[in-house]
């Protein structure tokens, strides 16, 4: 399903695509890097993630430990959006017993579905 967005008149118009089987690669790499965090493998988190350079691979397993904890389980994706390089991907999970609300926005960067911004809540955002 294509969905156009209102426009200027000078400008070509926007269009996103609908994401649903699957949730497409973006919901594929999102997975993806949640399991690696998950299982704590550093090298599939170099490549699915945004790790400054440098990073030591101690340091990175004590931040796969601080985000492992603090991110929701029972994931599951529940929508999406697609606009070429960019993907919104709305999930829910739970974090200490209580549902959570997440909003996604997705980055393709060198082939990849890389997280731009995570942002989760108790109550679900419209």
């Amino acid at each position: 399903m294509w969905v156009i967005r209102g426009w200027p008149s000078d400008r070509l118009p926007m269009v996103t695509k609908t994401i649903v089987e699957n949730w497409g690669e973006p919901g594929k790499d999102y997975m993806a890097r949640l399991k690696a965090v998950r299982k704590r493998d550093g090298a599939m988190v170099r490549k699915l993630a945004e790790i400054p350079p440098g990073t030591s691979d101690k340091d990175l397993k004590e931040q796969m430990e601080m985000v492992a904890a603090i991110t929701p389980t029972d994931q599951k994706i529940v929508s999406g959006t697609m606009n070429s390089d960019k993907a919104i991907l709305k999930v829910t999970g739970k974090l200490e017993g209580k549902k959570q609300y997440g909003t996604i926005e997705m980055q393709k960067k060198g082939g990849v579905w890389k997280i731009k911004k995570e942002d989760w809540s108790e109550t679900e955002k419209k």
